[in-house]
């Protein structure tokens, strides 16, 4: 006779409003769509007035060009430099050559001195685009009930809403991205391993230091799965013989 045991383990995902990442694009737990694009920074002080004065008048124009909300995102972070300047130790008595191994050694020992008089930051600049798809306010009795034991599942079931949301964002993806480079920053979407390698370090600021995600179309992970598929993940039971 056997017994059947439900797997213990449970997904940081469900703590998430992520449901799906894919093509770039995220799926939120509530069906709707968004993009994230990083801009490039501005020495804005570095500037003269004259400058200045161009630059936010040009930041009027491209908050004027945009007719939906959008998120500005600044992530300031420490920068954790103490795996770097590990690696950089063993690097010096690998080195065969004794000039540059002390040439290694002499960078170590600045880098460690920066970092002890210093804090390394890193500053990074996004903007979140959303999409908000129209929800059906009529649904079924077996629908409700439905929601109401598992809340989280996608509303997105189809290959074609998919792609016609995903239309409907990557529209307005163009028009942000065409008023940012106006400004004369750099500008780029964030596609599907960058998004992910983004929430990754977000959500683990230590470990990210050491465990890089170094392709995701290689992964078959819930990280980059949907709900749908954790479930059916979660469903697997693991048979043991009396």
């Amino acid at each position: 006779m056997s017994k059947v045991i439900a797997n213990p383990r449970i997904s940081t995902q469900v703590y998430l409003e992520i449901d799906i990442i894919r093509d770039g694009v995220i799926v939120l737990k509530n069906g709707d769509f968004r993009s994230i694009i990083e801009v490039g920074g501005v020495n804005f002080f570095l500037r003269s007035q004259e400058e200045q004065d161009s630059l936010i008048m040009r930041f009027q124009d491209f908050l004027n060009t945009i007719e939906f909300p959008i998120q500005i995102v600044v992530q300031s972070r420490f920068l954790d430099l103490d795996f770097y300047i590990s690696e950089l130790r063993g690097r010096i008595n690998k080195q065969t050559n004794e000039l540059m191994k002390e040439q290694t050694e002499q960078y170590t020992m600045f880098v460690e001195q920066i970092v002890e008089q210093i804090n390394v930051m890193e500053k990074r600049f996004f903007i979140v685009v959303p999409w908000n798809v129209n929800k059906i306010s009529s649904s079924s009795f077996v629908d409700k009930i439905m929601g109401w034991i598992d809340p989280t599942r996608p509303i997105i079931r189809y290959e074609s809403q998919f792609e016609k949301n995903k239309l409907q964002l990557m529209q307005r993806v163009d028009v942000v991205s065409a008023a940012a480079s106006s400004l004369g920053v750099s500008v780029n979407i964030l596609n599907t391993q960058q998004i992910i390698d983004l929430f990754y370090k977000n959500y683990n600021p230590n470990s990210s230091q050491k465990a890089k995600i170094k392709n995701v179309e290689g992964l078959d992970a819930d990280i980059i799965l949907g709900k749908s598929s954790m479930k059916e993940q979660e469903e697997k039971k693991m048979f043991i013989d009396d």
